[in-house]
């Protein structure tokens, strides 16, 4: 099976050390392939190869993709489950303040927090209630970050 054509050919990092690629081969067949030097194909291999060697034009160089955004970070948090979450702020000397804190809320909200809050089997770091309840206990984003990641390690 022979490489006909090669398109949208790029480096996969910054090293160089890999390579990604539309291939189309002799027998119609069209590929996305992802290779390196120590490919375990005939066909990664000669795409190696031959790219490196400039046959099929010049690989595009690699683009890094943009640092997360502190919204993205959070999303990507773990999940806490409510055990963790109450004994991470009972810790912090945070937990009365939440029943506080959900008093303080004009209904509905209230009663939305409250049942949110005793009924809930776990809890994700942009939910609305966190949101919400973390600042009213005197906690920043970042200081709620540092300690979600940290509530994260308790069993």
């Amino acid at each position: 099976m022979a490489i006909t054509s090669v398109e949208n050919l790029e480096w996969v990092d910054a090293d160089h050390t890999r390579l990604r690629a539309v291939v189309t081969f002799d027998d119609g067949r069209v590929w996305p392939m992802c290779v390196h030097g120590t490919y375990d194909t005939d066909e990664g291999l000669d795409l190696w190869t031959r790219a490196n060697a400039g046959d099929f034009g010049a690989i595009a160089d690699y683009v890094a993709p943009p640092e997360p955004t502190p919204e993205e970070i959070r999303a990507a948090m773990p999940a806490l489950s409510a055990k963790q979450i109450r004994l991470g702020l009972l810790s912090l000397g945070k937990l009365d303040g939440v029943d506080a804190a959900i008093d303080a809320m004009s209904e509905p909200d209230r009663s939305q927090a409250k049942i949110q809050w005793e009924y809930a089997t776990e809890f994700h770091r942009l939910h609305p209630l966190i949101v919400n309840i973390m600042p009213l206990l005197g906690l920043t984003d970042d200081q709620v970050d540092t300690a979600w990641m940290q509530f994260a390690q308790v069993e």
